[in-house]
């Protein structure tokens, strides 16, 4: 038996029920019977929302509608709700599966004429078919309680009397029917007749069944959700469909446009930073008609030098360098004679073969190499014309035709004497030099090396001059590897003291040098050098700037500290400039086209508020909760955020396809990209519909 107490309802000032009572028992059909607008639709509505009174069923307090409604009430409506993308087949399969109902009662379906509306949609039916839709989809189930509101209103003579017949003895099978009505041919079949007066429900018994009542019970699922949203995507209008897929092709392409402009110019920033080196060479300035010398004749940097540089905001990397020209003339300077002139120097030999053939054979001085360290950990294959091994020096492509010629070589290497610096000699020149219109006497710093003769092989050969910011006269450049160039240093400088004096005095018209000498006991002319010499440290430092479009602002800084700046820097701010707003063109038309079909879809997202109102009706009318139904709608918004994303990325990726084709080879997208075109998706297919569904509460 089901029960209500006290119930009580007001809108406003207006009362239409204050503490009424009612009861219904199995197997006899209570009739709610008034006027329109007594309150007939109020009672079934408090009914069904357990609202505004106390409700007992099967002497138990029931306080849970949801689960209420769903283990034993079925709801219909005076004017049916249904899931308007679904055909009637499709309703009963939802009804089916949600009560895991295996057959449905074909008797049933042809008594209500029903068989014949099975493909059929919502819209198309009349509100009488929809009545007797709704009255199947109720009775499927067999609930312990039917709830039907003016059940007859909308039917034809011939429909009324089967809906009444048939829900006359589905109450007396057993089952409480409640329905309210005011058509006279329903209320003579009435058991139980209960009528609106004064705020009161006055029960009238017409005929007193007592049938013992039945019990079901049921176990919700929800897995079947995604079945059902697949179907209501694939029953959309055409109309639809076109506008989701324009908006998400008009996505792909602004979401390009904008990031086009990134990728131009992190393209033309790759591209030239293959012609364009970022590294700079920073020396001290010895006189501002100088600059970087490559044959070591700059001052020695300090410990202080590093941490400033390195203290530079874009300073990626600081390397120690050296730099000469191969002769032999520094030897003479740590010869252990006190006396020794540059005539007496005996030549050494720079050689090259190909196995244990020699290819070629020059005096250092006439073979007119430049000498310069790579880094051990970069990787300069791309930058290599030829590579023979993973060992050895580097040699420019001018060099290699200077050694072998049009020759293709195997197993090639070279042999020399390589400088070992030793110390660094400083002092002013007495020999004045004129600049500018004034005659001035300039710093002098030279380097005195120790020459070790090594055998190498040749790693590889370099496609163009340099593989670093090397810009000397010479094309003829050596590269020998840092690691083993430093070890070398440091070997040899030990067996050297750390200061001394050397002097280069000219006499009889050459030059003869000493070191450790006393300078007094000569007689010092203007042509004479004198130079105090200390432990070599590097002339210069290589720096690597990390972001290509920095470095004429890191160039800027550098030089605001008093050092000089070597470098074959191209500027290509301007380049990229010039690409933005090459692009602007591409964001405008992206965003014009992209508020266009937006405004459409969130036209056609209003239009189907019905709808989906419609849908939560009936999923409430089911007794599904309302994490439940958002649960359905969440699955469906997904679904719809997973063909925008699809779609966009696939235009994106296409359109960036076309580019590279027409134009150049566009960067690899970063990932930022694909995720901007996810969050896009799911704002508009899911965050917006969120945002309209509130718009209007349906519960």
């Amino acid at each position: 038996m089901l029960k209500i107490n006290h119930l009580s309802v007001q809108f406003h000032q207006h009362i239409v029920f204050k503490d009424a009572s009612f009861e219904a028992k199995p197997g006899s059909l209570t009739l709610i019977v008034g006027k329109s607008g007594t309150g007939k639709s109020t009672f079934l509505n408090a009914l069904i929302n357990l609202e505004n009174g106390s409700y007992h069923y099967r002497d138990q307090v029931i306080d849970q509608s949801d689960d209420f409604i769903f283990q034993h009430v079925s709801i219909v409506k005076q004017i049916p709700a249904f899931i308007e993308r679904l055909t009637i087949r499709d309703h009963i399969d939802f009804i089916k599966d949600t009560y895991t109902i295996q057959e449905e009662d074909q008797t049933l379906l042809k008594t209500l004429h029903i068989d014949q509306l099975l493909d059929h949609y919502p819209k198309q039916l009349s509100g009488g078919e929809k009545t007797r839709v709704a009255l199947y989809l109720s009775l499927i189930k067999h609930p312990d309680i039917l709830l039907l509101d003016e059940p007859t209103a909308s039917l034809d003579k011939e429909h009324q009397e089967e809906v009444i017949h048939c829900i006359k003895e589905y109450a007396h099978e057993g089952h409480i029917v409640i329905a309210s009505t005011h058509d006279h041919r329903l209320m003579d079949q009435g058991d139980v007749i209960y009528t609106i007066e004064d705020h009161q429900l006055k029960k009238t018994i017409l005929q007193d069944r007592d049938i013992k009542e039945g019990n079901t019970t049921y176990i919700k699922k929800t897995n079947f959700f995604s079945k059902y949203t697949k179907k209501i995507k694939k029953n959309r209008t055409k109309y639809t469909k076109l506008i989701q897929i324009f908006l998400s092709m008009t996505l792909g392409f602004t979401v390009f446009a904008f990031s086009i402009n990134n990728f131009m110019i992190d393209n033309a920033r790759e591209e030239l930073n293959k012609m364009v080196n970022n590294e700079i060479i920073v020396y001290k300035i010895i006189h501002e008609t100088r600059g970087y010398s490559f044959y070591a004749k700059e001052e020695c940097m300090e410990k202080e030098d590093y941490e400033k540089l390195a203290s530079i905001e874009g300073v990626s990397q600081i390397k120690e360098r050296f730099d000469i020209f191969l002769d032999d003339y520094q030897a003479s300077f740590l010869s252990d004679e006190k006396g020794i002139s540059f005539d007496q120097i005996s030549p050494t030999c720079f050689k090259a073969y190909q196995g244990k053939v020699e290819t070629y054979r020059s005096t250092l001085f006439d073979a007119q190499i430049d000498f310069h360290l790579y880094d051990d950990d970069k990787n300069y294959e791309t930058k290599m014309k030829e590579i023979y091994g993973d060992e050895g020096v580097y040699i420019s492509d001018y060099l290699y035709d200077m050694l072998y010629g049009d020759k293709e070589v195997k197993e090639p290497w070279v042999e020399f004497d390589m400088p070992i610096p030793v110390y660094s000699s400083t002092n002013i020149s007495t020999l004045p030099v004129e600049v500018n219109g004034k005659e001035v006497n300039i710093p002098i710093n030279y380097v005195t090396c120790e020459y070790q003769h090594i055998e190498v092989p040749i790693r590889g050969v370099i496609d163009g001059r340099t593989i670093g910011c090397e810009d000397s006269a010479s094309a003829s450049h050596l590269y020998m590897s840092e690691g083993y160039f430093w070890n070398m240093v440091e070997q040899v400088q030990s067996q050297y003291p750390d200061y001394r004096v050397s002097c280069s005095l000219y006499r009889d018209g050459n030059y003869t040098h000493y070191y450790d000498i006393n300078v007094e006991d000569y007689e010092i002319t203007k042509e004479d050098q004198v130079s105090e010499q200390t432990k070599w440290t590097p002339q210069a430092y290589t720096i690597e700037i990390e972001d290509t479009s920095k470095v004429n602002e890191v160039i800027e800084k550098i030089k605001d500290m008093g050092y000089g700046v070597d470098n074959d820097y191209m500027n290509i701010q301007n380049v990229i400039s010039l690409t933005r707003s090459n692009r602007q063109m591409f964001e405008v038309c992206g965003i014009a086209i992209s508020l266009i079909f937006l405004a459409f879809h969130i036209y056609i997202k209003f239009i189907d508020r019905k709808d989906e109102k419609d849908r939560e009706t009936f999923m409430k009318l089911q007794g599904f909760t309302r994490k439940e139904r958002q649960q359905f709608s969440s699955i469906q918004w997904l679904d719809y955020v997973g063909n925008m994303f699809v779609i966009s990325t696939i235009v994106f990726f296409v359109l960036r396809m076309i580019v590279e084709r027409m134009m150049i080879a566009l960067v690899k997208p970063k990932i930022s990209i694909i995720v901007s075109l996810f969050v896009f998706s799911w704002l508009i297919e899911y965050v917006l519909p969120w945002l309209i569904t509130k718009v209007r509460r349906y519960d």
